[in-house]
């Protein structure tokens, strides 16, 4: 059986003489082997072992105690395989590949993060061979690199032991059993280029032969850690007419040849054998071996562990071996059986680990290990780990935490660890797999370092299903895939679909219990929502009786009690509302002048109503109040010269007067509308038609918004309010193809919010709203593949920077840090194209993120790890929140309702700066809606907070503080440009407003 051998650490160990000579400087090469001290009589027998009574001449290859014990224990538990979720040390659990005949699996990573499996199969026709799987994305996706086969079952390849070696040689190595019906069974290796796009194999080297035994379970390990002129380490049982035994032998020119195998543990009775063998290299440059003395079928002993060690770099023949060590007992009543051994390689413990179980039974199932502080010279008392652990499966040394790592299997794969400074105790079980994956325990499993991700753990298990006719999985996870940022699929998801979906979803609190709930609509013209288990919220789906148009369902509290909303406009020219439990909202559906496709948001336009709809269709413009009626007072505005609207409209104030506008984008104009105002506030003509819903954000910070529209012809424009165009604008794209709507968000940690949007030629975009690319951008998806849906904006990695994320054709989301840096773990592969923009929240209120999104036949949630970022750091959705106003951060300007004699606004102005630009000291003014309190803090440029002014609870009103220009030390800031946040919190009030103001001195 193969464990892992080679301890990826990454560490400068720095200049130790050892006794033996041996340098353990990583990378340096190594000095000539000192002559083994003789440790004893050079034999390989342990007499109490060879003394015990003989019980009868029987064949070799039975099914061993502990086999028979294990399944014994598989029947008598849970067949629910996969059952309740398990608490997850890594995130998703990656299938590497299925097969109907698929039995043990090693797993191995090479420096730059590839990672190799060795995943053995039996193939109908040829028998077993032996495939190396590889990922280059940090296990995210697996493909076949190299595959071990002969042309008939004559010959067949099982049982890989893999080690990645990287020094003189950067190799894959791969110690096997070649089984032939002819002859008998040896023990090859073959070795690998990494550099190769897929494997090319060396001829095999013979390294264990001998007529009469057939050997099996090699294990091969190597000192690369090191050394870069490493050696080579492998151990092997044999079964012959005597017994089993082991062997050993290793390679002084990284595989080209091996030293003549000789035994180091053997027995001559066929009654008993050792098996399983494992070597390791630690510490003093000693090797270490360890093994299993089990009875065959009808010996009354009981399965005992052994171990062996060499000096010298396992130089000297058997003469260069200490006596072999009895570590338990074959006449106690217990089996101990899994043997398995690790050494630290930069200091000299060593731990030796074994299953163990009473006697013939299942009973007493745990783990026990033995440690040495002397390099493996004695093994002082036994150890046991928590209560239902059962089985031993791998073992290592992680130099970068001072712990011995313990893969087992207790219904699912987990680890348990113990650290140098207290060897004789584990930690409490943490799991790798998201399920019960309880019959998989019988089979090989395998644990690595991954030196590209600090020596952190990795694990790869197959799960065998009861019924022989079922393919056997392999799985892989690791603990860097629950890093920030990491996508990994919330319980329940994905969900199957009834139907594509025809709109971008949004994640709003639809049921009022604090959680939020997935909410679109789709092609079989409903409005769909999901909880954060993927389970369907009560009273929905409904299906709305017309086709819809694709506009975004829009939710919002329209009415005075503070309920939810739900409208969505049909293609025929109808707007359709429903209350948050499914029921029709009363008043509607409404019909619209024209039979065009109708688009609907949901904003504070000022009163008489808390907030208004805002309908779009053809070349109309109409708002509508909570009872599906044209508000009182307000116009129906008509396009002029025959232009329609294709897309929705957004909601903000483009002119500073404290009233929203509605801003809309046609086939050639872009213009904006006042609820009582007949007159255009905004009407400019526009490059070529629009190709997305417009978006507006506070570039210059002076307490208005500005306008970004999306052109057909690749042109994204942007202008002021008053409709001339912000400097560094229009900017047309080189492809000429047509954009999405814009994603505004604070992306670089300064004032001013950045661009983000794509163009349909698989571009991803992100801008300074000066016009300037931002560094590294842009990003391309899979060519050939359309970006249909606009991207959003939030904090995904571990930083403290938003990201941005958007969902492709080519059946992936991507995710880029704010430099253009792919995230790891992204993109996240979906079932079908993704053509609608995802949604960003904390789904299921566990403080962490989720994104939604959807392909054409399925619903995911993925959890990021991460929290969830607000206020000018974030567009999480298509529209920017559920109301769809398409405006970043914005606040409203929300009336009690009809007949309140005040008016009074829920919102806080926050006035210019005075002076701006300023020699020192600066004086902002704010009014508070109610008693709030309120916080004033000044940062620079690079988003680095230099100095709270004000943090108080205050009255409701004007409020006026004072600036002197100084940072929290008392120091003169420097002349420049510097950011002044504002942040209310109150009962009905929570608003983040900035203000840029210039020290010029």
């Amino acid at each position: 059986m193969s464990f892992k051998k080679s301890i990826h650490v990454g560490i400068l160990l720095g200049a130790l003489a050892l006794a033996t000579g041996g340098s353990v400087l990583a990378g340096h090469d190594r000095p000539a082997d000192h002559p083994p001290i003789p440790r004893g009589p050079g034999v390989s027998v342990l007499a109490p072992d060879e003394a015990l009574p003989f019980s009868g001449d029987l064949a070799p290859g039975r099914e061993s105690p502990a086999a028979a014990r294990e399944k014994a224990l598989l029947e008598s538990l849970s067949r629910d395989l996969k059952a309740a979720p398990f608490d997850d040390l890594g995130g998703d659990d990656v299938l590497v590949t299925s097969d109907l005949e698929v039995r043990d699996v090693d797993l191995d990573i090479a420096e730059n993060g590839d990672i190799y499996a060795a995943v053995q199969v039996d193939v109908e026709l040829t028998g077993y061979e032996i495939r190396i799987y590889r990922s280059q994305d940090g296990g995210d996706s697996w493909s076949l690199w190299g595959t071990l086969s002969h042309s008939s079952a004559a010959e067949t390849y099982s049982h890989p032991s893999l080690v990645v070696a990287e020094g003189a040689e950067d190799r894959l190595y791969l110690a096997y059993r070649r089984q032939s019906l002819l002859n008998d069974d040896e023990i090859h290796l073959v070795h690998a280029e990494l550099s190769g796009t897929v494997a090319a194999f060396s001829p095999p080297v013979v390294v264990m032969a001998v007529p009469g035994s057939d050997f099996d379970y090699p294990d091969l390990a190597t000192d690369n850690e090191s050394y870069s002129s490493y050696y080579l380490y492998l151990v092997a049982e044999d079964n012959d007419a005597t017994g089993g035994d082991i062997w050993y032998s290793r390679s002084t020119d990284r595989g080209t040849t091996f030293e003549a195998p000789y035994e180091i543990a053997t027995l001559s009775s066929s009654d008993r054998e050792y098996n399983q063998p494992q070597v390791c290299w630690g510490y003093g440059s000693y090797v270490h071996v360890s093994w299993t003395f089990s009875p065959r079928a009808g010996a009354t002993f009981d399965e005992a562990c052994r171990y062996r060690r060499c000096s010298a770099n396992g130089s000297g023949g058997l003469a260069g071996w200490d006596p072999a060590i009895m570590v338990t007992s074959s006449t106690n009543g217990v089996d101990e059986y899994r043997t398995r051994v690790a050494a630290s390689v930069t200091s000299s413990e060593v731990l030796i680990g074994n299953s163990r179980s009473e006697a013939g039974s299942a009973v007493g199932m745990t783990i026990e290990h033995y440690y040495s502080l002397d390099s493996g010279g004695t093994f002082p008392g036994v150890h046991t780990a928590p209560a239902g652990i059962y089985f031993l499966d791998d073992l290592l040394y992680q130099a970068s935490s001072g712990s011995f790592i313990c893969l087992t299997m207790s219904f699912s794969p987990g680890i348990i660890r113990a650290h140098r400074s207290d060897l004789s105790s584990w930690t409490a079980m943490e799991y790798f797999g998201d399920v019960a994956y309880m019959n998989g325990i019988y089979a090989q499993k395998s644990l690595a370092l991954d030196p590209s991700h600090d020596d952190r753990l990795a694990v790869a298990w197959p799960f065998i299903g009861y019924d022989y006719d079922e393919p056997v999985e392999v799985y892989f996870d690791a603990e860097w895939r629950a890093d920030p940022g990491y996508p990994n699929l919330e319980d329940g998801f994905p969900v199957a679909l009834d139907h594509a979906p025809r709109s971008a979803p949004a994640v709003v609190d639809l049921d009022r219990d604090g959680d939020l709930e997935i909410v679109f609509t789709d092609a079989g013209n409903r409005i769909v929502a999901h909880h954060h288990d993927g389970s369907t919220v009560d009273g929905w789906p409904v299906t709305v009786p017309a086709t819809l148009s694709l506009g975004p369902v829009a939710v919002g509290a329209l009415g005075l009690d503070g309920r939810l909303s739900l409208l969505v406009g049909s293609a025929d020219g109808k707007v359709f509302g429903y209350k948050e439990d499914g029921s029709p909202l009363a008043g509607f559906p409404h019909t619209m002048p024209t039979a065009d496709p109708a688009f609907v948001v949901i904003g504070a336009l000022g009163g008489p109503y808390p907030r208004t709809a805002a309908v779009l269709c053809g070349p109309k413009i109409t708002c509508l109040n909570h009872r599906g009626e044209p508000v009182p007072g307000a116009l129906d505005w008509t396009a002029p010269s025959g232009d329609f609207f294709s897309h929705p409209p957004a909601i903000g104030d483009i002119d500073g007067d404290g009233i929203s506008e509605i801003v809309a984008a046609g086939q050639d104009f872009v213009l904006a509308v006042q609820l009582h105002d007949p007159a255009w506030i905004l009407w400019k003509s526009i490059p070529a038609a629009a190709s997305g819903a417009p978006s507006l954000a506070d570039f210059d910070l002076d307490g208005d918004v500005e306008i970004v529209i999306p052109t057909m012809d690749g042109t994204l424009v942007v202008k002021d309010g008053d409709g001339s165009d912000w400097p560094g604008w229009p900017r047309t794209m080189p492809s000429g193809s047509p954009l999405t709507s814009a994603a505004l968000g604070n992306l670089l940690g300064t004032g001013e919010p950045e661009i983000a949007f794509a163009e349909r030629n698989w571009t991803v975009n992100l801008y300074y709203q000066t016009g300037a690319v931002c560094t590294s951008y842009p990003r391309e998806t899979t060519y050939g593949w359309y970006l249909l849906g606009a991207p959003i904006i939030g904090l995904v990695d571990g930083t403290y920077t938003s990201d941005v994320i958007i969902g492709s054709r080519d059946r992936s989301i991507w995710a880029w840090s704010n430099f253009a840096a792919l995230i790891p773990g992204w993109p996240k592969p979906a079932t079908d194209p993704i053509q609608v923009s995802p949604a960003l929240g904390d789904v299921d209120l566990d403080g962490r993120a989720e994104i939604a999104y959807l392909s054409q036949t399925e619903l995911f949630l993925v959890d990021i790890n991460n929290t969830l970022n607000t206020g000018t750091g974030a567009w999480p959705m298509f529209g920017y929140d559920p109301q769809r106003t398409g405006c970043l951060s914005c606040p409203e300007d929300v009336v009690t309702g009809v007949g309140d004699p005040t008016g009074a606004l829920t919102r806080v102005s926050f006035a210019q700066p005075s002076p701006n630009p300023s020699p020192g000291r600066t004086t902002f003014t704010y009014t508070l809606p109610e008693r709030a309190q309120a916080r004033l803090e000044i940062y620079d440029v690079r988003g680095r907070r230099l100095r709270t002014v004000l943090k108080a609870e205050q009255d409701l009103g004007p409020q006026v503080v004072s600036w002197d220009g100084r940072d929290r030390d008392g120091r003169p800031v420097a002349d420049g440009t510097y950011f002044a946040r504002l942040l209310v919190r109150g009962p009905a009030v929570s608003q983040e407003l900035t203000r840029k103001v210039l020290i010029l001195r």
